[in-house]
């Protein structure tokens, strides 16, 4: 395996800022590494300039290539890839590796560094468990700006291993091209227990967190916050212990002071910007992950239930901010544009508007979603530079009577677009159907021009 460590193709599939480090690094010892991110505005910023990874007062510039979807990276490689570094939010984890089925092939191996635990049963459900990877990386990472990363690799363990605790030269060649990056890692036969044991220091800090809006150094300075993460803890090991897991940390404590001397002053836990941003913690794979394996293990969770439920309100409450407008609120209005690069650029650059989704290659792309609901549609051929509406997307409590109703006012669908109404002034509305209970992501709506 010696000789494919310089020819090997490496996704990451996930490049936020964490996914970014790691494949920079690699990228200096292997010649074929890609980032997959959704982030326009950090693809674009990559491509472009490359990617800054900054580490205390050393600055340093990678080129590599980036694409918004593994679709889009299959366009461009004649094969498949030959790793798979998985680092998606674990919610995102089955509904990522369906969509990277463009670049997995026959002998891909795939490797989760995620948070929590759970997401090796969903990789080894889509690959089988050979051709999983398991690991646990103590790398920081922070996005600065599109394209800019800060990070602490120095003296931070990554640890890898097979689920069923063999040794197998595929990991031993990913080890070391990891080192000879870099990044100090290790191989463990018993990667299980790793993962436990970096699971524990989550449940110490991500939830709490999450809660009190607090980042690292205030979050340690509160000794109710301290007794709480420990309480947890004590629970997880307990769990810990009727599954059989060895861990390597001895007391609760023991986790929240490798809590703290992991994360640095700026560093902000994964779980607080998600509910930041009005999108799903992973709450369910790491403190919630613990109160589902203690009901099967017969061991009372109290800590973990409690938070999982604090986490869950707070979730329940931004969802029903977006909610708010009664029975039917607009969800996006799309526009019909003829130059779609400079409004995307004067959304990011001038208004600091994120893109949210993107269709079409990131250098022309066909259709965007920007973060508040507006939604650009590319039409070259456009003749008024001004733009004009396309449709208003509408969410609504019951689309079926909408329609129904709609056609007693004389408002037919579209032939095409079966959910569209179209008003007899020409205005397009696109009926989405709202969820009965909001417990679940809120996706992007597919727009029709």
């Amino acid at each position: 395996m010696e000789e494919l460590k310089g020819t090997m193709k490496i996704a990451v599939l996930g490049a936020g800022a964490l996914g970014s480090t790691i494949g920079a690094i690699l990228a200096s010892v292997c010649d074929d590494v890609w980032l997959i991110s959704r982030s326009y505005a950090h693809v674009t910023a990559v491509a472009k300039d490359g990617l800054i990874l900054t580490e205390g007062a050393n600055n340093y510039r990678m080129h590599l290539r980036a694409c918004l979807t593994p679709a889009a990276m299959a366009k461009l490689c004649t094969e498949a890839a030959d790793l798979i570094i998985v680092l998606v939010a674990s919610p995102d984890t089955e509904q990522a590796i369906i969509d990277a089925a463009p670049i997995i092939g026959p002998r891909t191996m795939l490797m989760t560094l995620q948070n929590g635990i759970g997401n090796d049963a969903v990789l080894a459900k889509a690959v089988g468990p050979e051709r999983v990877i398991l690991g646990k990386t103590f790398i920081s990472s922070v996005m600065k700006a599109p394209g800019h990363v800060l990070t602490c690799v120095r003296d931070r363990e990554t640890v890898i291993g097979r689920l069923d605790g063999k040794p197998d030269p595929f990991v031993a060649a990913i080890a070391g091209l990891f080192n000879q990056a870099g990044m100090q890692t290790m191989i463990s036969y018993n990667v299980i227990s790793v993962v436990w044991n970096k699971l524990l220091v989550s449940i110490a800090t991500g939830a709490l967190s999450a809660i009190t809006g607090l980042s690292s150094d205030p979050l340690f300075e509160v000794r109710e916050i301290e007794a709480t993460a420990m309480a947890a803890v004590a629970e997880a090991m307990a769990v810990a212990k009727a599954k059989h897991i060895r861990l390597s940390t001895p007391t609760p404590r023991d986790a929240w002071y490798r809590a703290a001397a992991k994360l640095s002053s700026d560093y902000k836990n994964l779980m607080l910007p998600s509910l930041e941003k009005i999108i799903f913690s992973e709450i369910d794979f790491i403190n919630g992950a613990i109160v589902s394996a203690g009901i099967r293990c017969g061991i009372p969770t109290p800590i973990n239930r409690t938070l999982v439920a604090c986490v869950k309100g707070i979730e329940k409450q931004r969802l029903q901010k977006i909610a708010s407008a009664g029975h039917g609120y607009v969800e996006h209005v799309a526009i019909h544009v003829a130059n779609i690069g400079w409004h995307i650029r004067f959304c990011n650059e001038v208004l600091g508007m994120p893109i949210r989704t993107v269709e079409g290659p990131s250098d022309a792309p066909q259709r965007i979603t920007i973060n508040g609901g507006l939604e650009l549609i590319s039409a070259p051929n456009h003749s008024n530079e001004k733009g004009c509406v396309a449709h208003i997307g509408i969410t609504i409590q019951n689309r079926k009577a909408a329609i129904a109703a709609a056609a007693a006012w004389g408002v037919a669908t579209d032939p095409l677009h079966k959910n569209t109404l179209k008003l007899p002034s020409g205005l397009n509305i696109e009926l989405s159907q709202a969820a009965h209970r909001i417990d679940g992501p809120i996706r992007a709506i597919e727009a029709h021009a």
